[in-house]
């Protein structure tokens, strides 16, 4: 659903503890080669649809939303990381079409790869039709 997409990105790069920290970076699945450190990255992990009458009355998505750092500390990731709780949890999103019930932080994320440090959480945005 490009519409809940869309409403994560513009949450998130409105957000002025966000831009704070990450300007206006924030990318869908992956950020690209060149892009400059620390920003947010944030995909879907699940879509469950729930049907009345043959058609969509509730959808439940599941988004990861993380902050990446070019560093082994987790310092800076952590800053963003509250960042995106303090902009995603119980906020207003709209979504084209869909009626809002929640959004709402599930669980944390928090790991290194390489020289990178990774740390967020999944949200739960449940809509109705």
């Amino acid at each position: 659903m490009n519409a809940c997409d869309g409403a994560l990105f513009t949450t998130l790069t409105a957000a002025t503890g966000i831009t704070a920290l990450v300007s206006t970076r924030v990318y869908n699945t992956q950020a690209p080669q060149e892009a400059t450190e620390p920003y947010i990255i944030f995909n879907k992990q699940s879509d469950i649809s729930d049907y009345t009458f043959g058609a969509p009355k509730f959808r439940s998505f599941g988004y990861l939303v993380k902050g990446v750092c070019h560093s082994r500390y987790p310092k800076a990731a952590g800053a963003i990381d509250d960042a995106i709780e303090a902009a995603l949890h119980d906020a207003a999103l709209s979504v084209s079409g869909w009626t809002l019930l929640y959004c709402r932080r599930e669980s944390g994320v928090h790991y290194a790869e390489g020289e990178y440090t990774h740390r967020g959480g999944v949200y739960r945005i449940e809509l109705e039709q």
